[in-house]
């Protein structure tokens, strides 16, 4: 620490640039190591970890048998992922930065605003099954569509948050987003489809 006073900061960050490790970062309590040029991402990365968030990885598919495997840090809309946008609506609730968002258990339609701005609509609706739980989002820039993400509450437990799996493939489109006039099938569970999409909300139906 080279006699600097740390105990006033919540949380340290030591940047040592170009150490040739073979790593980009790492996470202790609240203390984070970064082992190349700091950037904006990589910070916000591993300040994820800091406040106890794991990584936001990413699947081609899931059924009630299985994951089509995972890529750990590949959801590209979440800086836990490879993502440089803002964090998810599952992350926020995880921090306390939104309140808890929804639970659906019976076919209808509701109203979803992005979890990109301040709302008072639902910023994400949460499915129940019995392999974990799916929270579908609306992102409305760089585009509008849903996205599908699963928490597997069968994991063994760590010191992180669980880490959300976004579906990459949700259509034969094969993208990991859900266009108005869409449906995707949770596994087990309801026919979700994307019925509107405005710039700051969109109509969702179960059935």
């Amino acid at each position: 620490r080279a006699g600097f006073d740390t105990a006033r900061y919540d949380d340290i960050v030591y940047a040592i640039a170009d150490s040739h490790c073979g790593f980009h970062g790492a996470t202790w309590g609240h203390e984070v190591m970064l082992t190349r040029q700091p950037n904006l991402q990589l910070v916000v990365h591993e300040l994820g970890h800091a406040f106890g968030l794991g990584h936001a990885q990413a699947s081609d598919c899931i059924t009630v048998a299985g994951v089509c495997g995972i890529d750990e840090t590949g959801d590209p809309f979440s800086p836990m992922g490879s993502g440089e946008v803002d964090f998810s609506a599952y992350e926020k609730v995880t921090l306390g930065w939104i309140r808890d968002q929804p639970h659906v258990t019976a076919a209808n339609r509701y109203v979803l605003a992005p979890p990109t701005k301040e709302s008072a609509l639902a910023q994400s609706l949460i499915v129940d099954t019995e392999q974990g739980s799916w929270w579908i989002e609306y992102r409305s820039q760089p585009f509008r569509g849903l996205l599908f993400r699963f928490i597997d509450n069968r994991v063994i437990p760590s010191p992180f948050a669980e880490s959300s799996l976004l579906m990459r493939k949700l259509t034969k489109a094969k993208r990991p987003w859900l266009a108005k006039g869409e449906s995707y099938r949770i596994p087990g569970s309801f026919r979700v489809t994307l019925t509107k999409a405005a710039d700051g909300r969109a109509e969702v139906r179960f059935r």
